[in-house]
């Protein structure tokens, strides 16, 4: 659980720093970010955010 958690902090900061231009267009990392979103909003077990969380960062430009 730790290491989902760090997983989410780490991609949280590259968010930060990546601004606006992530969310410019529908793209890749857009539609994983929601997909995560909606999994966390939905209480997720950490089993499922990490494939999740994974995509994300894969994503990131």
């Amino acid at each position: 659980m730790a290491g989902a958690c760090l997983l989410v902090a780490i991609i949280g900061l590259m968010v930060a720093a990546a601004g606006d231009r992530l969310w410019a267009a529908p793209s890749t990392f857009a539609r994983a970010w929601k997909a995560y979103q909606k999994a966390v909003q939905d209480k997720a077990p950490a089993a499922e955010l990490l494939p999740l969380a994974q995509a994300v960062y894969d994503a990131l430009p």
